[in-house]
């Protein structure tokens, strides 16, 4: 067996030293063990905020700008005003980087607003951007056109792109429907057929697909792209016709690629169906152009690990997982470092992103006991409890992020601290920021910390208010409920909210009301109106009911017991 080999840094060292050592990391081009030295860094408990600032550096200079943009806001939730035009500027560089100007313009627009603006890192970005704007504004303003809808798209286009959607949500009924009538249009029918062949293969309908799928071949022609060549392979391999799928695989090896989606599709096909030579071929060609796509690196590692060679397959992983920070790419660099040391806990794996049914569903069964709190985290191991976290957090399964969420501030500050760093993930929904901020205040946190909605950045504070005896349950839910709601706002006075609550409930017990505070949703909502925590227009109130979920005749009720004033 050959000696392991790492070049994450195994002993503690200042940030100054690993910063050094990342940087001459970078300059050799080894990115992964640059981002894996600081990573491991952020990991320690007091770590200092310049490790994110650094790898947010990185991850920019990799074309990587939503993780450099997630860095960014960890910096920002870990440091002081005087610090905040650094995170700005760097907010500000990758918005623009992405193309996404508003966000761009916003955010340099708050570096000016800090102290240390004229000394940041992408200042050479920002004058950039300023000349880069002001062309932009002449230029639009000039050849801005409105063509023949407001968005650009026919209602054909738009069924077309509906029925795009409905597959990959798996809605595949709702595909079909919406494909059919797209395919009443000639522009787009080809593409049309192909979304109606596809959902309907994935109904097992593979009469009614065949018959679509030839329709669709036959209207596409030459402009079939590789993503669309998969489908015949995969359709005539159900159907026995070897033939017909060799035929497809043939024109999928030989097909030119745009973009890492078609890349991906193209390698993990050929390797899935036994194309083992066209695959590593065509990975032998793509890597030294791509090195920092995920899907190359992990059908590499798949194809290495599958071979045996476990050493080469956990460096790809590595490389996958800090490239991503994907919890699942995790799991594969840790099943290769098992499989290193003769531990082989499968023999051979498949070309998906997605971990084993079998481990996914074991997770399941954890996660749910800690949730019924059957077992303890000790029983699984910290380590291992926010390793399944993680993964949880990453599914985009709303009921699983929440259930994350619940074991998280059940079980401890360390946990909860842990779940209040997610807040400033960009793909965690602004709904399940929502929850986790209810969460943890429901459940003792307190503190300030930074979290995100729609990319924007902002501070909350978390503390439960003084809430007498009487009515504490009711006022306690519904306090964390608003809370919740408030931090979804642009600007909130948090001290205005915490008063107000705590003024509320003395009125309603000064007037003998409390038994009317029943329904949690209502309460909160008259909780927020009370406190004056967020000015409204009179239009903008009558949302609020919609907002907080609440029944406007148990909001009025109970804010006339307030009449008498504040305390």
């Amino acid at each position: 067996m050959s000696e392991k080999k790492t070049n994450v840094i195994q002993f503690k060292k200042t940030l100054d030293e690993i910063s050094a050592y990342a940087n001459k990391k970078c300059d050799e081009g080894d990115y992964s063990a640059a981002l894996y030295a600081l990573y491991f860094y952020t990991k320690r408990k007091n770590c200092s905020r310049n490790a994110y600032a650094h790898m947010a550096d990185i991850y920019s200079e990799m074309g990587f700008y939503d993780l450099a943009i997630d860095k960014w806001n960890e910096f920002l939730s870990s440091a002081p005003e005087e610090y905040y035009a650094d995170g700005f500027n760097g907010l500000g560089a990758n918005y623009y980087f992405k193309g996404d100007r508003e966000k761009a313009t916003y955010y340099f627009d708050r570096q000016f607003e800090c102290p240390g603006a004229e000394s940041c890192l992408y200042n050479d970005v920002l004058d950039e951007f300023m000349n880069d704007r002001e062309e932009y504004d002449d230029d639009f303003r000039s050849q801005f056109h409105i063509a023949y809808s407001a968005d650009g798209k026919s209602k054909y286009e738009e069924y077309l792109e509906t029925a795009r959607k409905c597959n990959a949500g798996a809605e595949y009924e709702k595909a079909v429907k919406n494909a059919e009538k797209a395919a009443e249009y000639n522009s787009v029918k080809g593409d049309a057929l192909w979304e109606k062949s596809y959902a309907e293969f994935s109904l097992n309908d593979n009469e009614a697909a065949k018959k679509d799928l030839e329709l669709a071949l036959a209207e596409l022609g030459d402009k079939i792209t590789v993503r669309e060549m998969t489908l015949p392979v995969y359709l005539y391999s159900t159907l026995c016709d070897d033939e017909k799928c060799r035929e497809y695989l043939g024109k999928i090896a030989a097909s030119a690629t745009e973009g890492s989606d078609e890349r991906y599709m193209q390698v993990a096909t050929l390797y899935d169906y036994e194309d083992e030579e066209s695959a590593v071929k065509l990975l032998d060609k793509y890597l030294p152009e791509f090195p920092f796509e995920r899907g190359l690196l992990h059908l590499k590692g798949v194809l290495e690990y599958n071979r045996g060679d476990y050493s080469r397959a956990r460096e790809l992983f590595a490389k996958e997982y800090v490239y991503t920070l994907n919890p699942n790419a995790l799991y594969y660099k840790k099943l290769a470092d098992k499989a290193e040391s003769g531990k082989v806990e499968i023999k051979k794996i498949g070309v998906s992103f997605d971990i084993p049914t079998d481990v996914a569903e074991e997770r399941l069964s954890v996660l749910l006991r800690l949730f019924r709190r059957e077992i303890k985290i000790g029983d699984v191991g910290a380590d291992t409890v926010r390793e399944y976290v993680d993964w949880a957090i990453a599914s985009e399964d709303t009921a699983l992020q929440t259930a994350a969420g619940l074991i998280c501030v059940q079980n401890g500050e360390t946990f909860k601290r842990y779940l209040s760093k997610k807040l400033v993930l960009g793909k965690l929904s602004g709904e399940i920021k929502r929850k986790y901020v209810s969460m943890l205040c429901d459940f003792g946190f307190y503190g300030e910390i930074g979290m995100t909605y729609n990319g924007y950045f902002k501070k909350i504070i978390i503390d439960m208010p003084c809430f007498a005896q009487r009515g504490y349950e009711q006022f306690t839910a519904a306090y964390s409920y608003a809370l919740g709601l408030c931090t979804m706002l642009f600007d909130c006075d948090y001290s205005k909210l915490y008063g107000g609550a705590e003024n509320f409930q003395r009125l309603l017990i000064r007037n003998k009301a409390i038994t009317k505070a029943k329904d949690v949703c209502s309460l909160a909502c008259a909780i927020f109106v009370y406190s004056d925590a967020v000015k409204t227009s009179a239009n903008a109130k009558k949302m609020l009911y919609k907002f907080f979920n609440a029944k406007k005749e148990n909001v009025d009720e109970l804010l006339s017991y307030a009449d008498e004033g504040k305390i």
